[in-house]
């Protein structure tokens, strides 16, 4: 009988990048019919577990990546690649943080997802931008990529020419200030000079 009760709630969840046991409660589910509903949608492989708590129905990984911890956002190699400022192809989905996570990588549908902590003043400068169908991920702007690329030593500079060179000069220097990092703004000022 709950199975029909709750097909609508479950059906809604299952649109979401991702989920767990809070977004079904909050839409009237039960904890325990909710939980016990999740981990049998996981066994039989209807849905995939990405880490304690935490489901899709999505084989994305970059969607997945993007809402897996929040706040976060797609940086690095992951972002330039997908504004075509690179021609690497990226040996995993890239995502910055400033939420500590235990598990710094995972796997997920054979792609790694790492994650890059950063103190929570750094979460600036990215946009959400339409991705797939019908959803927005949170991705860094071409010159926070750059900031993050020499705050996190992400990215060696010869590797971000395309993007230095398709860069708001004046936001970028802005950006760099914002970080109060004295290695970045000489970085940045280098990087300009060129």
């Amino acid at each position: 009988m709950p199975r029909t009760v709750y097909s609508k709630q479950i059906a809604a969840v299952l649109k979401m990048p991702v989920f767990g046991v809070k977004d079904l409660t909050g839409r009237g589910v039960p904890p325990a019919y909710a939980r016990q509903r999740l981990h049998l949608m996981s066994v039989s492989e209807r849905i995939a577990r990405i880490e304690r708590g935490k489901y899709t129905a999505s084989g994305d990984a970059v969607l997945v990546a993007s809402h897996v911890t929040q706040p976060c956002y797609l940086s690095l190699w992951s972002a330039l690649s997908f504004r075509g400022l690179t021609d690497q192809i990226p040996f995993s989905v890239q995502v910055v943080t400033s939420r500590k996570r235990f598990a710094r990588r995972l796997s997920f549908v054979g792609s790694e997802i790492r994650f890059y902590y950063v103190r929570p003043g750094m979460m600036f400068g990215y946009e959400q931008v339409p991705y797939g169908e019908g959803h927005r991920i949170p991705m860094a702007k071409a010159e926070k990529t750059i900031i993050d690329a020499i705050y996190l030593n992400g990215v060696p500079s010869e590797d971000l020419d395309k993007a230095v060179n398709s860069a708001d000069e004046a936001l970028l220097t802005e950006y760099s200030k914002l970080t109060g990092n004295r290695r970045v703004i000489a970085a940045v000022k280098e990087l300009l000079k060129c």
